[in-house]
Formats: structure tokens, sequence, C-alpha cells
């Protein structure tokens, strides 16, 4: 299950990246914080004074300004009244729609009045100079930006919106409509979800403005279950820009892993350094896709070589997180041919960098995979003893890795531990077919069980398509309490053995 806290690792790791001297890693840190708090995830109160006081920081120094619309993203959930002060003085210093959006939407974020809201707006309207921010600030372009972080319900006719805003073209419309899909639970809270539909959204990706098919792309990936298919996207090919690469490859690597098409994430690997050699944003989006889905070995040397190749280091940092995250499953890859672990061996390394080493520890500290002391100045790393072991064993012809409980004296039964929890998956998925009203779901579980009691090698991918449904599946409120209870159970099961 997705957590709904950023905890304290989590939470040192990417204010460390705030703090960095580069700004392209402050502006990675902001990032991980927004998309955290798109997905409904929370900084604990401890943090949130702390964390509020830096973007105060950030948003006053001109060093960031390049990045200040991602910083936004963030204020739109935390922000204080000195933060409310710098948005109302920098939305007349920038030429830039969409970061005077995001302005325009935090300071909606710190009203539950809509006639205070409005009192500021109107306040703005005074100082407007420009006939741009004279437009930005008309009741169109505030229902846009205010509508899904104001904590009030503005009235505004959405019928058949979407067909009004292709109509005329209208690009900030086009912004708020890839929000919706991004920001998907809080526009279901205001009753907005009904203004945008996939078919919609999927027209924005075939825009000719960089800008609309980033945010398109970004909207796709972060709905809920947000995954491409290259046979959707194919025709796409001589349309998409650069800009959007990032978004593309962070949707499409999980949804063809899905699809079992190992060849096409394997061929993406293979040519990065050289297709994408001055391409962060494609190989950001690389990476984003490769940590969405299971760890697969198929995949290690890959890894390795364009960690080697890697000539930003921004990239090189992100290379050396999801080594960090898999290393224990490395060793035990390595070790069924003989080896010794690679990852491991290439984090060791890393620690004679002062700058790799801090991020080291906090990658650590994230993903408890490894065990570091320091020794005489420098930094010793050992592996984590695991309160329960790792080996893969085969379910109904499907290889997994999965738990296995260690009993008396290091005494492994992995029948018997295998047999239960499958009994009891079963069960559950059968009693999940017959009180589940959402049609779909149904015919995906009814698959998944045919799958089971037949034996078939695809098992693995639509488990994991399975998993991501039934994660969505329970946040719809209409659902009773006994079936999100059997979803929650079935999602449990399947999270364990993949």
């Amino acid at each position: 299950m997705e957590k709904y806290i950023i905890d304290k690792e989590e939470f040192q790791l990417y204010f460390l990246m705030l703090q960095s001297k580069e700004i392209s890693i402050v502006k990675e840190g902001v990032q991980k914080f927004s998309d955290s708090f798109a997905k409904g995830k929370h900084i604990l109160n401890s943090d949130r004074k702390k964390f509020c006081k830096r973007l105060e920081d950030l948003l006053t120094t001109p060093k960031y300004s390049a990045i200040y619309k991602w910083i936004y993203k963030c204020t739109c959930f935390y922000s204080t009244p000195r933060i409310e002060e710098i948005c109302k003085k920098n939305f007349f210093l920038f030429n830039d729609t969409e970061t005077q959006n995001w302005i325009i939407s935090t300071i909606a974020s710190r009203y539950y009045d809509a006639e205070q809201f409005q009192s500021v707006i109107n306040e703005m309207e005074h100082y407007a100079l420009t006939e741009e921010q004279q437009i930005l600030l008309q009741p169109k372009n505030i229902f846009y930006s205010a509508s899904i972080f104001g904590h009030f319900h503005m009235d505004y006719n959405i019928r058949n919106i979407g067909d009004t805003i292709f109509r005329e073209n209208d690009k900030n419309g086009m912004y708020w409509m890839a929000k919706l899909s991004a920001y998907s639970e809080l526009a279901q809270k205001k009753d907005l979800r009904s203004a945008i539909n996939q078919e919609e959204l999927d027209m924005l990706t075939y825009s000719d403005d960089p800008q609309i098919q980033v945010y398109a792309y970004w909207g796709l990936v972060h709905r809920p279950g947000g995954r491409l298919k290259l046979g959707q996207e194919e025709p796409k090919r001589y349309r998409r820009m650069n800009d959007s690469l990032k978004w593309y490859y962070a949707g499409i690597i999980p949804g063809e892993y899905i699809n079992n098409n190992l060849d096409f994430i394997t061929d993406i690997l293979k040519n990065v350094n050289e297709q994408f050699r001055n391409n962060i944003r494609a190989k950001e989006g690389i990476l984003i896709g490769l940590n969405s889905i299971p760890y697969d070995s198929w995949f290690d040397s890959l890894i390795i070589d364009w960690y080697y190749c890697e000539n930003y280091e921004k990239i090189r940092l992100k290379l050396l997180e999801y080594m960090i995250k898999n290393v224990q499953k490395n060793k035990f890859s390595e070790q069924c041919h003989q080896g010794n672990g690679s990852f491991f061996s290439i984090i060791i390394d890393e620690c004679s960098d002062n700058v790799s080493t801090e991020y080291i520890k906090r990658y650590i500290n994230l993903y408890k995979t490894l065990i570091y002391k320091n020794v005489k100045g420098k930094m010793l790393l050992e592996f984590k003893e695991e309160e329960s072991k790792m080996s893969n064993y085969n379910i109904n012809g499907g290889d997994f890795n999965g738990p296995v409980i260690m009993g008396n004296y290091g005494k492994i039964d992995i029948k018997q531990e295998k047999s239960r929890d499958e009994e009891i998956f079963i069960k559950n998925l059968q009693k999940f077919i017959s009180v589940c009203n959402n049609q779909d779901l149904v015919t995906e579980s009814k698959d998944v069980l045919n799958s089971f009691t037949s034996e078939k090698p695809d098992l693995k991918s639509k488990l994991y398509s399975l998993n991501s449904n039934l994660a969505n599946f329970v946040t719809v409120v209409s659902a009773t309490p006994q079936v999100l209870k059997i979803a929650h159970e079935l999602i449990q099961y399947i999270e364990k053995i993949i």
C-alpha cells in the first residue's frame, strides 16, 4: 500500500537536496516533495516549520528563480503568511504564465472563504500593469488557478468546459485540465473530475506547444494507475518533443513492463548514453520508470554500464540511489551465479567521494538495505541482516522474490508458507469477485484467478496490473467497507510476492 506520510528518513533525504549548492539537485528535491504531495502524502508537523522556512529562503534568493514554479507546487500544500506576501510580489515580477498560475494557486490554498480570497485578487488587480497580468487575474483564469487548491467553493459552469478550452485554444485551461488529472484526489473532492475525460487529456499530447505537451504527459503519468501503452503512443512518435520525454518514459516503462515487453526496456537502457547523452530530462524519466517496476536482475549490467558512462552528477546520484535501493536483491541474484554483488562494490567505491558519501548515508537511511559505520574517519558498509530472508520460489508458473519465514533453529518451510498464503489469497479473490460492483475489476480478478489455477506464465504481469488497479479502487469512497477490506488484503498479498 502507498504510505501517506513522508517519514523522517525520507524527509531528511529530500531536505538535504533542498540545501544543495547545485540548482539541479535543489530542483530534484523540490520535485520529490511536490510529487509526494500530489500523491496525498503529508510531512510531519515537527518538520513543517523547517520545511516552510527553507521554501521562504529559496523564494527570496534570485539564484533559484529558474525553479520557482516547482517550488510553488510545494507551497500550494505548505506555506506561511510570509510566503503569501512573497507570492503577491513575485506575481508582478514574472512574465511566465505557468509560474504566475502556481502563485495564484498558492495564495488560494491559504483561504477557506471565497470572499476573502477574492478581496486579495481585487487588491492585486490594482497593481496589474500589463495586459497579460490583467488577463491572468480575470475570473476564468482565477478559477483555473484556484479551484483545485482553494479551500472554498467557486461558482463556475464546468459543463462542456473541455470543448470550450479546445475551441478557444485556451492555454491556461489546458494547464488546468492536466492538473485535474495529476491532482485527481483533490479534483474529486471538489467535484471537478467530470470536467475532463481521458480522450481530451490524450489530445493535449498532440499539442505543438512544448509546455502544454509536457503538462499533458505529466498529468497522464500522475493520474491513478498512470501508465502509457506503446501501441497508443507510437502514432505520436514524430510529434513528441524532447521536453516531454521525461514523463513519456516515466509512464511507458511501467506500461510495457506489465505487457512483458522487456526487450523495449532493454533497448532503452542499451542506447541511453548514445541517444540521450545530453538529454537530462529523458534520463530522469527513464529512472522514474525503472523505480516504478519491480527489481529485475536482467537490467543490472545495463544499469552499471549507464552509471560508468553518465556525464551528469545528478543522474549518477539517482543511479546510485537505485543501486542502494536494490543492493540486497542484486547480491542474491549474483550469488546464484557465483557473483558477490556488483551494486555493493560500486557503492563502497563511491564512499571515497565526499559529495556522494552524504547522499549514500541518506539513501541507506531511507531504504534500510545497508548499515554504515564511521571508523577512523572512513565510512564502512555492510549488509543489514534481514528479519526475514529472501528466496526465489515458484508459484504456479510465476517466479517471484518473496519472504521465507525463519522458524526455530533456522529451519525453512517454504512449501507450507506458500501453500497457506495461496489458499488465503484465492479465497479472498473469490470473495472479492462475488461482492465487488466494479465489473472491470471483477473481470480482471477472474482472469488472475484463472491464471493461478491453470499455471499460466503471465501470472506475474497480471498480478502487477491487478495490484495497481486495486490501489486505485480503494480510494473510491462509494465502495463498501467489506469490499475495501478484502481489496486491502489482496494488495498486501500481491505486494508480498512482487
